[in-house]
């Protein structure tokens, strides 16, 4: 029953526009259990956070988690050639971390689909090469390195493969460590060169807007990962949800 007081107090109280920091929930809680000793009440708010009932947006940012409800976790599914390579790789280079992803993703945010599919993998720095030489010896005509946008203009095509490398201390998929997280490949999406080329800015920043109202971002770690790639100031403008914070 003790808990159950907490729980009442904090969602009674927690109003859905508003960002908490972890002090801020214990002083609500406190105010309205003050018999109850401080450890139960930590625990219990500890206990809410780990159910996703009072949701973490970023580093010591909480939110009320009917402000998220519909929202979910971002995953997607590779294509048929895409899922061979990162089999491939996996297989061949276990020990390396990489990612993969495929602009089909974008598709479902989009009115007018694309007909030709790019396929990135992002390996590490002194990897590049030789995912490209491995690629290259199965399909040698389809995969590049790095290349530049002015020659994909001239000869794109579908599932064409494209080797970069990736991001240092990029925020990981912990599910699924080959796929990009979302905080990720929402930074990838600004930055990638390709994606510019293949979808105008509007379309972007619809699609931007799109994956903000429907997966869960933690802001913090997505706009660290930003500004290590000079893009932190475009994210902001386009897609962050601006709400009063309170006890920060």
């Amino acid at each position: 029953m003790k808990t159950k007081e907490i729980e009442k107090a904090l969602f009674d109280e927690m109003k859905i526009n508003q960002v908490y920091d972890r002090n801020a929930l214990f002083n609500i809680a406190k105010a309205h259990v003050q018999t109850l000793p401080m450890s139960t009440i930590r625990w219990t708010i500890y206990s809410l956070i780990k159910q996703s009932r009072i949701q973490r947006i970023g580093r010591n940012k909480y939110i009320k988690s009917s402000l998220l409800e519909g929202k979910k976790e971002f995953t997607y599914q590779l294509g048929e050639y895409a899922s061979i390579l990162e089999n491939d790789i996996r297989k061949e280079y276990p020990k390396m971390c990489f990612t993969i992803y495929e602009t089909s993703i974008l598709n479902e945010f989009v009115n007018h689909m694309r007909a030709k599919n790019i396929i990135f993998i992002n390996v590490e720095n002194d990897y590049t090469n030789t995912i490209f030489e491995h690629i290259q010896n199965t399909d040698s005509a389809n995969v590049y390195l790095k290349p530049k946008i002015e020659y994909l203009q001239l000869y794109l095509k579908n599932d064409m493969v494209i080797v970069n490398s990736i991001g240092s201390e990029y925020p990981k998929n912990r599910s699924n460590p080959t796929h990009s997280s979302i905080e990720s490949f929402v930074v990838d999406i600004f930055r990638n060169k390709i994606i510019k080329y293949m979808f105008s800015e509007h379309e972007i920043s619809d699609i931007l807007k799109e994956i903000s109202g429907t997966y869960l971002i933690d802001e913090d770690k997505m706009l660290r990962y930003a500004r290590r790639r000079n893009v932190a100031e475009k994210i902001n403008k386009i897609m962050l949800t601006k709400v009063e914070s309170n006890g920060e």
